[in-house]
């Protein structure tokens, strides 16, 4: 019984990282939409200054944030296609 309890702890630990992962990239994403948004809008209506004002700081946003997005890359498939 207590080696459940351990490995459904493991298993709810992972779980929570995960969840965690892509929480986070899921907030990047949304974030580098917003960017995108804004640049659309500001390019129709003919401000190019601010439009490119936007694209220099999504471009940074874009920059800083890419390693998140690798490094949180959900691991799923290894964890469903994992031997028992």
């Amino acid at each position: 019984m207590a080696a459940l309890k351990e490995k459904s702890n493991a298993l709810k630990a992972d779980w929570q990282k995960e969840k965690a992962a892509i929480d986070e990239q899921r907030k990047v994403k949304e974030e580098i939409e917003r960017f995108r948004t804004e640049l659309e809008r500001a390019q129709r209506r003919g401000e190019l200054g601010n439009a490119s004002e936007i694209s220099t700081a999504a471009f940074l946003n874009w920059k800083r944030n890419w390693p998140i997005l690798l490094r949180n890359r959900p691991r799923l498939k290894s964890v469903c296609y994992a031997k028992k």
